[in-house]
């Protein structure tokens, strides 16, 4: 960072929807901007997700079934959730962005 708080020069990182916002502006039409920016997001998400899962799942060797219980939920409702983000972002911001 800058002492703006800027990123260096060249190196972009944006949540997904701003990712496709910054390929439009690049001159890309929706379809392509929606895939180049999945593409580029798209693995940090599933990171991300992935990491939280883990964590949260660390919760089911808790000896108070109450903990356990919402680390098993938590860790096991991220993954559809992530599929859902995957799957029906690009289309949606395709579609906002037409």
């Amino acid at each position: 960072m800058d002492g703006a708080g800027q990123p260096p020069a060249g190196y972009r990182a944006y949540p997904a929807g701003l990712a496709v916002v910054a390929e439009r502006s690049g001159g890309a039409d929706a379809a392509e901007a929606s895939a180049v920016a999945s593409r580029r997001v798209g693995p940090a998400i599933v990171a991300s997700a992935a990491a939280l899962a883990a964590g949260f799942a660390a919760l089911a060797v808790s000896p108070v079934p109450m903990v356990r219980d919402f680390g098993l939920w938590c860790a096991g409702d991220l993954a559809p959730a992530t599929a859902a983000v995957l799957v029906l972002l690009p289309p949606a911001a395709r579609a906002w962005l037409r």
